[in-house]
């Protein structure tokens, strides 16, 4: 991914997570959710803000299942599994928009075919909803 498109990426994981968008591309944490440390860690914990440029749901495994976790509560998805040598998403209905998605781990680690099946899935949800 480049620079933008994991800006982009990590901007929708958090929006997903129910962060809050500032003027100043900042986001503001809900009390109850507890992120690992990043490297700027006394911002994102203290004062439950964190810049954009500093998440790491596009390489921390932590920060990662967390956006698993929010895909796989969402009604339009029955389940996130992550089985070699496959990453699903499946849609909880035939009737549902949201088709299935499926990444091979070929060629891949499995934390870079997760990040890739959510970064479609995200392709989908922007679109939809």
């Amino acid at each position: 991914m480049t620079e933008d498109e994991k800006k982009k990426f990590n901007q929708d994981c958090a929006e997903l997570l129910g962060f809050k968008c500032s003027v100043n591309e900042q986001y503001e944490l809900p009390n109850m959710m507890v992120f690992p440390p990043t490297k700027n860690s006394n911002l994102c914990h203290s004062a439950k803000v964190c810049c954009v440029e500093d998440m790491q749901f596009d390489s921390d495994w932590n920060w990662i299942m967390e956006v698993v976790e929010g895909i796989s509560e969402l009604d339009v998805v029955a389940s996130f599994q992550i089985e070699n040598p496959t990453i699903y998403i499946w849609a909880s209905s035939e009737e549902s928009t949201f088709k299935d998605i499926q990444v091979d781990i070929f060629n891949k680690t499995t934390k870079e075919a997760v990040v890739q099946a959510i970064k479609e899935f995200f392709d989908w949800y922007n679109n939809n909803k």
